[in-house]
């Protein structure tokens, strides 16, 4: 009997996990689906600054391809970043950052706190600051989407939603959706060289 118990048992805890990961599942494929062609517009005259500088932004907004990373205020700003991985990401991205803008945006509490995370990183991409909220409302983002990061066409459509930071699969298809939009040569990105030269 106390088997049959044990059984039963393990077999509930495996269907709650189970149904939980559908769950979760089924929520981010909703968002991509929500999100998926929608335009982000861009709102004029958010704070920008660059390694703790302000700074004007130049052609940013009119790249015929964007990133968008949108972090708000709730929890460990440091933590949901990973500054560092973005980073090597940019590095890998500079065959295109003339063709390609990595627009993070904020809704900072503590703009030093910004500042010294990228300064400390040495990630000189310009960062936006979304303090009344406007990006998030014009935009209407969820209330419960405190991080979230979209690739964007020259239109401001998004083609891509998700964190590619730590994905392998995801960067991957970042980067042949970049292509794609860019209609650029195979073999520009660092591991199709690897691949072409093995």
């Amino acid at each position: 009997m106390r088997y049959v118990t044990l059984i039963t048992l393990v077999y509930i805890a495996y269907s709650c996990s189970s149904s939980n990961k559908r769950t979760q599942l089924t929520q981010s494929e909703a968002l991509v689906s929500d999100w998926y062609g929608k335009e982000i517009r861009m709102v004029e005259g958010l704070p920008c600054r660059v390694l703790g500088n302000d700074t004007l932004v130049g052609d940013m907004f009119s790249k015929p391809c964007k990133i968008l990373v949108y972090v708000d205020s709730i929890g460990c700003t440091p933590c949901r970043l990973q500054l560092p991985e973005w980073k090597a990401l940019l590095e890998e991205m500079k065959p295109v950052h003339d063709r390609v803008s990595v627009l993070f945006v904020f809704q900072p509490q503590n703009i030093e706190e910004l500042d010294m995370l990228f300064l400390r990183y040495g990630v000189r991409t310009p960062y936006f600051q979304d303090e009344d909220e406007k990006f998030k409302k014009v935009n209407s983002f969820p209330g419960d989407m405190s991080s979230q990061v979209f690739l964007l066409d020259k239109d401001n459509r998004v083609v891509l939603v998700g964190r590619p930071v730590g994905n392998k699969k995801l960067w991957k298809l970042y980067r042949e959706q970049i292509t794609s939009i860019l209609d650029l040569p195979k073999g520009l990105w660092p591991e199709e060289k690897r691949d072409t030269n093995q």
